[in-house]
């Protein structure tokens, strides 16, 4: 009976250390994620557009600039600039400001040069990313109704000088066409097949070098003059995000507190067991060391004599008995 009541209290108290593990899991649970609605944004949830534009048309504009240098001649100078505007905008009514924005481009006679569309409608991640070539006379008047559509979040506007660029394909060109002109003149002259072929292969590459240069020369073109605006619309909305229930609580703390008292558990086992082990191993080498039990411990105290008992008197001979 004793045996049994002394298994049952420690049965008893493994109980209790079990409840103990699940009641202060469960209450961290309960103050680590509170019982109320949390709003927060859906930013987070859009995914990222990753679009390399870097690839795309170049857009040029040319400013008329006016270069003093005496007071009767002020001649034009053509500034070829590269002028970008990048724009970034937030929207919880996605349908109708979409609308809105191509509207806006058409009536300022821009051009969506790329077009990108990510996202899923029924839970509010759409995005809209587009590279729009707008006129330069129009470029403010588009820059700033483009940031009046839904809300902004982020606006840029970077202008660079293009112009050293442009003056030296033009001058790779004419120089092209000079060495043209005279490869051309010595085709005329008399000379081997061999001489002739690659006169005319070189000929052919020269072609090839005017012909690429001319496509880049072509974007300078006023006929092509643009300025650049990069948008991006994203869909926003709240999310309304609700805790989990009390059963839920209940179950999570209750998983943890199984595998994390367990755990504890065979830890204090192991290191019950290591300790056993090494009290015994040191018993043992103790043992080794003194055979014989020989070696004293500070601790014990030295044995102490018997105490002497006093002497018995001498009994008295036979001459001295009749002496007396």
């Amino acid at each position: 009976m004793a045996q049994r009541g002394g298994a049952g209290k420690k049965a008893l108290v493994f109980i209790l250390l079990f409840i103990v593990f699940f009641l202060g899991r469960l209450g961290y649970g309960y103050y680590t994620t509170p019982d109320k609605i949390v709003k927060r944004s859906a930013r987070s949830r859009v995914p990222e557009v990753s679009v390399d534009l870097s690839s795309s048309k170049k857009n040029y504009a040319t400013d008329k600039l006016a270069q003093r240098t005496s007071a009767s001649a002020m001649p034009q100078v053509d500034q070829k600039y590269e002028k970008t505007a990048t724009v970034v905008t937030g929207t919880k009514e996605y349908d109708k400001d979409e609308g809105k924005l191509r509207a806006t481009i058409k009536e300022h006679g821009a051009i969506v040069q790329f077009e990108h569309n990510v996202g899923r409608s029924d839970v509010k991640t759409r995005v809209l990313q587009l590279m729009i070539g707008v006129q330069p006379d129009s470029f403010d008047k588009f820059y700033a109704a483009a940031r009046e559509i839904g809300r902004l979040e982020s606006a840029e506007v970077t202008k660079v000088d293009k112009t050293n660029e442009f003056l030296d394909l033009k001058a790779q060109r004419e120089s092209l066409e000079n060495t043209r002109r005279a490869l051309m003149e010595l085709k005329r002259m008399n000379g081997s097949i061999d001489e002739l072929v690659n006169l005319q292969y070189r000929i052919l590459e020269i072609d090839q070098q005017l012909q690429n240069l001319g496509v880049k020369l072509g974007d300078y073109d006023e006929v092509n003059e643009f300025c650049t605006v990069r948008l991006t619309m994203y869909e926003d909305h709240d999310i309304l995000v609700y805790p989990p229930t009390t059963p839920r609580r209940v179950m999570i703390a209750f998983k943890w507190s199984l595998k994390y008292y367990f755990a504890a558990m065979a830890a204090l086992a192991f290191f019950s067991i290591f300790a056993f082990f090494s009290v015994a191993i040191a018993e043992k080498i103790r043992g080794w060391a003194d055979p014989y039990g020989r070696h004293e411990r500070f601790d014990d105290e030295p044995e102490t004599e018997p105490a002497t008992q006093p002497a018995e008197p001498e009994k008295p001979t036979e001459p001295e008995k009749k002496a007396e």
